[in-house]
């Protein structure tokens, strides 16, 4: 008897090839290769895709996360791009793909090694967290587990993300962790950064986004960025848009040049690739940002500001109503400052977030005309 198979087989071989009888069929730049490790150095220059083995599945074969590299024709470092670590936030995903179509290996002076989807379980299931398998924790934030160690009782995601750091991580001489604020819905991307790092400073002002949030990693434990600095990578934190579930593709965009600028301003690329039209002249560096929530209430949410509006302390910013569209409280500001994310989904249990809003602390002003020059003055604040 002949088998045959059909091309959802096909696909399905190439995310478990352990368990199916199909090979891929190579595609563009060739089918991905299964390996596990990466050996950069040994790789010629060019693009080059792999599936690659993390550790053991409850079926006996292997768990593996898609691997993307781009080598160039000079010397350089190892720039990591990394996405979906939580795995319903995907906006990440084409950024990298479209910036590894846009460089070729002639520009590049180094390495770009990137993981387009960190989180391989929460992306199949469509959600945020990592889904322990056959033990009794059920699901882990991976952005808390990736400080490479194994400490008390230990569960399937705690060897999962030391093995994301083992065999990625600890390559990378600079990491772009990309993000969405999946919890939310509509948000002003920014970048979180160590303001006390010079190095992931200049990353993300390199990037031009229209808010830097202003951090100190070396406090927080589990998370990449802040893990990454400790271990003397360079890290920052790239949060693209706040749909959950959905591609925002002007904010893609804005993402994909800005990233583009900074490697041209860090000297990874020889030439500027990136619109500096579709990118911000200036940006806003803010602090901690404020949350507005229903707290011990629930229902619907009539909104009264939107997303970038300025608002003062105790201003109204929307309405809570039960099914029968009667009042249940006013919302009010707890803080002045600049709505940055704002709630698309108006059901709320109790404590369910509503806006967020961030006063910025000073600006920084970019040459509209070339990508590497900025400086930075005090704003007069919001209010």
């Amino acid at each position: 008897m002949k088998i045959q198979f059909s091309h959802l087989n096909q696909s399905f071989s190439q995310v478990f090839p352990r368990f199916s009888a199909v090979e891929p069929k190579p595609a563009g730049i060739g089918a991905p290769m299964i390996v596990d490790s990466l050996d950069l150095k040994a790789l010629p220059p060019g693009r080059h895709h792999f599936w690659l083995n993390l550790l053991p599945n409850v079926m006996g074969g292997r768990t593996q996360v898609p691997v993307m590299v781009l080598k160039g024709k000079e010397r350089g470092p190892v720039i990591g791009l990394t996405s979906a670590v939580h795995g319903n936030e995907l906006n990440g995903i084409p950024v990298i793909g479209e910036i590894f179509d846009k460089i070729q290996p002639e520009n590049l002076k180094g390495t770009i090694l990137a993981v387009p989807v960190m989180n391989i379980r929460g992306f199949m299931q469509n959600h945020r967290m990592f889904e322990n398998q056959g033990t009794t924790q059920g699901k882990a934030d991976l952005n808390r587990l990736m400080s490479g160690s194994l400490k008390g009782e230990v569960e399937e995601a705690e060897f999962y993300a030391k093995a994301l750091t083992d065999k990625i991580v600890k390559q990378c001489d600079y990491i772009f962790d990309l993000h969405g604020l999946g919890f939310m819905g509509k948000m002003k991307s920014y970048i979180i950064a160590d303001g006390k790092h010079p190095i992931a400073w200049k990353m993300a002002q390199a990037c031009r986004p229209e808010y830097i949030c202003e951090t100190s990693d070396m406090q927080r434990i589990g998370n990449l960025r802040s893990e990454g600095v400790k271990m003397g990578i360079p890290t920052v934190t790239f949060e693209i848009g706040g749909s959950p579930h959905a591609f925002e593709y002007k904010e893609i965009e804005k993402a994909k040049h800005g990233l583009l600028n900074a490697f041209f301003t860090m000297g990874w690329t020889k030439t500027n690739l990136a619109d500096l039209k579709l990118i911000s002249s200036k940006t806003k560096v803010i602090g901690s940002y404020a949350g507005n929530h229903t707290h011990n209430d629930g229902g619907l949410v009539e909104l009264k500001t939107k997303l970038g509006d300025v608002v003062a302390k105790g201003q109204l910013i929307g309405h809570l109503r039960d099914v029968f569209w009667q009042p249940i409280k006013t919302l009010y500001a707890k803080e002045p400052g600049e709505v940055i994310a704002v709630a698309s989904n108006p059901v709320k249990a109790p404590g369910g977030g509503v806006i967020y809003v961030s006063e910025p602390k000073r600006e920084i002003a970019h040459d509209i005309n070339h990508g590497a020059n900025s400086s930075e003055r005090v704003s007069g604040g919001v209010g």
